[in-house]
């Protein structure tokens, strides 16, 4: 948190030739006699001098002249393109810092100078701390306007008023920068042109003003006409002084014998000054007409040649009532520059945060970071179970334990693995899953590292993304209409979204080898990508995190801080970043030597990645268990808040638990009390074989059956839906398999019912012309005209194919049952309800009809729709029923009714099995383990497990309250 106890601001100005230092008086703003120091800088220098020989002698003194105790903050001007936000270093090409591009350098000055983060370091822009100081130092009158201009390697610009940085309105260049503006003059006037300069009149245009108004575009205009003999000029203080020379009188032969050759030259100089004033004139006309500044004060490296291009300026501007025009010493603009720095500082930092960054340990909400009524996963098992939880009852943290040991935790142990993993490169990758609090984790490790007396440099592996425009143009062909909740599954890679020659320029294993830091550190989405030898530490976040963190407005889609509403960014995570991501973790899973479970801000647990993937095999021949997670919906019940006693009872509804939905459910581990998450398809990629055994060759690394409820209990109707044909989903989305579906009857109120399938006498036409009329003029329909309401009774099995109307009616706890597609729904009529956003819920009446049966109608939809069971095996042990499912369905479900047990095999099939009545079952391997679920509760039996038993957990013999299971697996 910001002390305000502190006094003193130690402002920097870093340009391309110096770095420039001073204290400021963080009340008064003035400067403190005798503490401004400058320091020659080579721009060009690689990453270790700039850093270590450059920057840092120069705020260690700056600070030790001041001490830490008594710092308000650090406030830098920097030139752009920077990350003034983050820190970070982002100027382009390897002439002006270009070899420091990604480099964290707020974080090098905190792991460095010996400085808390509770001090802060804040960046703006050099051209706006120079009009910021010049308001400050050099204004005439309260208030006002006066446009700032430094001129040097670049063209800096600053609108300013009311001491306050303008970027837009009228009179302001867009972000107030001249640099980039496009610049078109003439030069026909005679007066233009000096006599001997050796060049010719005519139209000089440039794309961007930079390109003349600069010290390399004044350089380029006298060096362009220079002589084969190479009589150019080396810099901008030499053409000074040679232009100079033109002015001067010869008084006598002998002096113009010795200007001799020169004479061209110095002639060339003096017209190069007079173009520069006349272009920044011109350049700055149409935006001083209407922005009326009251003073034009510029400073710079070329403001000491004002003599000689300050007259063309005012020529430029073409205004009678030419304003002040101030011209800065170097003196003045050493000054003037830091206290604009510090100006910034005071102006951001005046108002103390309400709260640290960080959340206290014990506090698993937050309502601002995570949009969701539900606690994050706790990070012990003392802490799982709810204080009026029932035993044996439904649990949404299950987990799979491991040895003791296994599982680490903190910041400390996680660095001191870091650093052995590192090894002598000293280089590793810290890369994760989008969506990861970057800034937490890091501020997490800095401290950690802290206190071993390590010192890491940090490079920012989302500098060298692409463009967001250049990232736009790849993944829109992936995100369908705009309007639309679909897109298609990306094929794009993430080194797509990277410039790739920017790495491969700037992070070469052996640049960043010589670097004298103890461990650098990639860090970001995708570090993994530039060194393919470094090790790398994975950081996971369950997807039900992203989503909320989405919803809070605290995460982005992959390498983009555009922010739209959350459906946009769902659809660009279902289609794109989670694709690319799944298969960039499995591109480097041979890398990863360390696991971080995210989804703490303040805290962490981690494991060695040979740890996790034992885990895997472990897994891969035992039941398991899936985490679950839950979201509320328009037409959610009560049905799972009453049943499961560890749900918060704050949210509103819960219209869905996603009890197996494998590319978006996790897997838990335990070990000495500690959990970590990670997704349940990383499991996927390493041991498909041996979850889905024989149908591997099939489905390879997808999961292909999903168990989700559907809760309506003293809710709403689910809307009047169809889903896409095998060919639709294929050709339209990118997906593999469509969304088959069942409805299992695990709960329902009387008078309970199910849509499902057409009236007899259906007209499709008059349907579409009902459903179109209805969303037009937002009118109510009599849906039962056209679809079936069949009653619905526990245990009852609805058979939904592809392309089948349906929904299930109110005071259901439906268990669906479901090829693994999720999302691809066409709603035809959603009963005129808004969304709990209070927004309209898409309608897709042209998609529906192009899927829709209308041959499943009327007596046809109790005779195939409606499953029909049929005993396949009576003992006093046992009933096994099949639930016969639809030709087109591709798996088969039966129930299990229990009475003692069962004995059982994969015969090399997974099965997915769910107790839907009873007090749970007891699941037995060969060897005596034993696995307890309770009522409601989803676990697979991978295909590697073969024989195992289901015991009744109160096995008496004959007993007559059997436990049923619903057991479901490929064909």
């Amino acid at each position: 948190m910001f002390k305000h106890s502190d006094k003193i601001i130690l402002s920097a100005d870093i340009g391309g030739s110096h770095i420039t230092t001073g204290l400021i008086d963080k009340d008064t703003l003035e400067v403190t006699e005798g503490s401004i120091r400058e320091v020659s800088v080579d721009a060009k220098m690689e990453i270790g001098d700039l850093l270590f020989k450059s920057f840092l002698p120069a705020f260690k003194t700056a600070i030790a002249g001041v001490g830490v105790e008594k710092l308000a903050g650090i406030a830098i001007a920097m030139p752009g393109p920077f990350d003034y936000d983050r820190g970070i270093f982002k100027l382009s090409g390897l002439d002006k810092f270009g070899h420091l591009y990604g480099v964290d350098f707020k974080q090098f000055l905190y792991d460095h100078l010996g400085i808390p983060d509770t001090v802060p370091v804040c960046f703006k822009n050099d051209a706006d701390c120079f009009g910021l100081g010049a308001y400050t130092c050099h204004r005439h009158t309260a208030g006002g306007k006066l446009i700032g201009i430094t001129l040097g390697t670049g063209l800096g610009s600053a609108f300013v008023s009311e001491g306050r940085i303008v970027e837009k309105g009228p009179g302001i260049p867009p972000s107030g920068h001249l640099y980039n503006q496009p610049l078109k003059f003439s030069l026909d006037r005679p007066d233009h042109i000096i006599e001997g300069a050796g060049v010719e009149g005519g139209i000089l245009e440039y794309i961007i003003a930079e390109e003349l108004i600069s010290s390399r575009g004044i350089l380029r205009y006298i060096n362009k006409y220079a002589d084969q003999s190479g009589t150019g000029v080396a810099d901008v203080r030499e053409a000074a002084e040679m232009a100079r020379t033109a002015l001067q009188g010869v008084s006598d032969l002998q002096s113009e014998k010795a200007l001799g050759d020169n004479r061209q030259r110095a002639n060339r100089c003096l017209e190069a000054f007079r173009i520069f004033g006349l272009g920044l004139g011109i350049c700055l006309k149409p935006w001083y007409a209407t922005f009326k500044p009251e003073t034009v004060i510029i400073g710079g490296g070329i403001a000491g040649a004002a003599d000689l291009f300050l007259p063309a300026l005012r020529e430029g501007l073409e205004i009678t009532a030419v304003p002040e025009i101030i011209i800065l010493d170097a003196q003045q603009m050493q000054k003037t520059s830091l206290i604009g720095a510090a100006s910034a500082f005071k102006e951001e930092y005046t108002v103390p945060s309400v709260q640290e960054d960080t959340l206290p340990e014990d506090d698993l909400l937050d309502y601002g970071w995570r949009k969701t009524c539900q606690s994050l996963l706790p990070k012990n098992t003392d802490k799982l179970t709810a204080p009026a939880a029932p035993k044996n009852a439904y649990n949404i943290y299950p987990y799979s334990t491991l040895e003791a040991g296994k599982i680490q935790k903190g910041y400390d142990s996680l660095a001191r693995q870091m650093l052995s993993a590192a090894g002598s490169d000293r280089l590793i990758a810290l890369d994760g899953y989008t969506a990861v609090d970057w800034r937490s984790l890091q501020k997490g490790l800095a401290g950690a590292f802290r206190s071993i007396g390590v010192s890491p440099l940090w490079i920012d592996i989302q500098s060298f993304a692409k463009t967001p425009d250049e990232i736009e143009v790849l993944v829109q062909p992936f995100l369908g209409e705009q309007s639309s909740v679909w897109g298609t599954k990306t094929n794009l890679r993430l080194n797509d979204l990277f410039d790739q020659q920017c790495m491969d320029r700037r992070l070469t294993k052996t640049r960043l080898k010589d670097l004298p830091a103890e461990i650098i550190i990639i860090y970001g989405t995708g570090a993994g990508l530039p060194a393919p030898d470094a090790p790398v530490v994975f950081v996971e976040l369950p997807k039900n995190e992203i989503q909320y963190r989405m919803r809070a407005g605290k995460a982005d889609n992959l390498l983009t801080t555009q922010r739209p509403d959350f459906a946009a960014m769902y659809k660009r995570a279902y289609f794109v970043d989670w694709p690319i991501l799944d298969r960039h973790r499995t591109d480097i899973t041979d890398r990863i030597r360390i696991v971080v479970d995210g989804q703490w801000r303040a805290y962490v647990h981690w494991m060695l990645f040979r740890d996790l993937y034992a885990g895997f095999e472990l897994l891969s021949g035992e039941p398991i268990r899936a985490r679950p997670w839950f979201a509320p919906g328009a037409w959610g019940g009560d049905w799972m808040k009453e049943h499961f006693s560890q749900l918060s009872r704050e949210e509103v509804n819960y219209a869905w638990s996603f009890e197996l939905i494998v590319p978006e459910n996790g897997l838990v581990f335990e070990s000495d009390g500690l959990l970590l998450e990670v997704p349940f398809d990383w499991l996927m990629a390493c041991r498909s074989k041996e979850i889905l055994g024989k149908d591997t060759a099939t489905f390879g690394h997808y999961f292909p059956i999903r168990f989700d409820f559907l809760d309506t209990y003293r809710g709403g109707n689910l809307s009047i839906q169809c889903h896409p044909s095998l060919g639709y989903i294929k050709e339209q989305f990118g997906e593999q398999i469509t969304q088959d579906e069942t409805y299992y009857i695990l709960d329902a109120a009387p008078g309970a019912g199910v849509y499902l399938g057409f009236q007899e006498g259906i007209d499709p036409s008059a349907f579409k012309s009902a459903l179109e009329q209805s969303q037009q003029e937002n009118r109510p329909i009599d849906i039962q005209q056209y679809v079936q309401l069949l009653p619905a009774n526990r245990h009852d099995l609805f058979l939904i194919p592809n392309q089948t109307v349906h929904s299930a009616g109110v005071n259901n706890l439906v268990l669906e049952i479901s090829a693994t597609p999720y999302i691809f729904t066409f709603k035809m009529y959603d009963w005129l309800r808004p969304d709990l956003n209070g927004q309209p819920r898409p309608i897709n009446i042209e998609h529906a009809f192009k899927n829709l049966n209308f041959n499943r109608r009327g007596r046809k939809v109790q005779e195939e729709l409606c499953s029909k069971p049929v005993v396949i095996e009576s003992g006093k042990d046992l009933t096994r029923i099949n639930l016969p499912t639809h030709p087109e369905h591709f798996y088969a479900i039966h129930r299990l009714e229990i009475r003692t047990s069962s004995e059982e095999s994969t015969a090399g099939k997974c099965h997915i099995m769910m107790v839907v009545e009873g007090p749970g079952i007891v699941l037995e391997l060969p060897d005596g383990r034993r696995f307890y679920y309770a009522y409601a509760e989803t676990f697979i039996v991978p295909a590697a497990t073969g024989a195992y038993r289901l015991l009744h957990p109160e096995m008496k013999q004959g007993n007559a309250d059997a436990v049923k299971v619903v057991k479901a697996f490929i064909k």
